[in-house]
């Protein structure tokens, strides 16, 4: 139904949505119940779901692949002359997230294999922190695939503050910190990262259970998820990252 009225944008909202609410159940269940294997379970949950779609959605991406799509003849006409193309902060960020916290390194370094043709994230007008967010999730991916000449700070350099200043800024030089093996530097960054997320509980954006620790409840029911999953990339890089705390729980970045 989607690809025959053309919401090719319906791919990306529920690939990501799915995982976002994954993550919104797995959180309180090790945060507030401790309960690692049902976290996992939870976590599982969007491979299951979502997999296919993803791989849809790829597909999807291709040069021409709009021509291949049956319609019927009593199908409207699409609502977008063309797929549009993937963007990898709104539709990969929350996905992968989910796949670094369960420890799933199969479908990990299939996305990142998926995306290595990195032509299907061309977008003609990103949002104005958008760019470095596709920064962000770039590296992540070019980590995943052992690309780590391709994951540098400096590949920010010339972006403005406008472009620089949202809540996850903190998290960008940790990548770059992967790459080069500095694990000081990491640790280091990472306290920096703790202190921001702590700072969210002050905050009057949500007073529910919520992704990133804003609010009284979010502070005390989330984990720190950037941070882990990047301390997870870390450990896939074999980087000695020995954290086992309520914001980094170790259940969910080491092996």
């Amino acid at each position: 139904l989607w690809e025959a009225r053309g919401y090719w944008a319906r791919y990306r909202v529920e690939v990501s949505g799915v995982a976002g609410d994954c993550l919104l159940v797995a959180q309180p269940t090790i945060r507030l119940r401790g309960d690692h294997a049902a976290a996992h379970r939870h976590l599982r949950y969007w491979q299951e779901r979502c997999w296919p779609l993803l791989l849809r959605m790829f597909e999807l991406a291709k040069p021409d692949c709009v021509a291949s799509i049956h319609r019927g003849p009593d199908d409207p006409a699409p609502r977008d002359p063309l797929p549009l193309p993937i963007d990898p902060y709104h539709s990969l960020a929350v996905p992968l997230c989910v796949l670094l916290l369960s420890g799933d390194r199969t479908h990990a370094m299939a996305l990142a294999e998926l995306a290595r043709d990195e032509s299907v994230f061309l977008i003609r007008q990103p949002p104005k922190d958008g760019v470095a967010w596709r920064i962000m999730v770039l590296h992540w991916l070019r980590l995943l695939r052992g690309e780590r000449d391709r994951v540098l700070w400096s590949d920010f350099d010339g972006l403005s503050e406008k472009h620089m200043a949202n809540e996850f800024r903190l998290y960008y030089p940790l990548a770059p910190l992967i790459a080069k093996g500095d694990v000081e530097g990491f640790k280091a960054q990472l306290v920096v990262c703790e202190a921001d997320f702590r700072k969210r509980g002050r905050s009057k954006k949500s007073d529910d259970l919520d992704l990133w620790g804003y609010g009284k409840i979010g502070q005390v029911s989330s984990i720190d998820l950037w941070g882990t999953a990047l301390c997870r990339l870390a450990a896939w890089s074999g980087m000695p990252i020995d954290i086992d705390t309520e914001l980094y729980p170790k259940a969910f970045h080491r092996d």
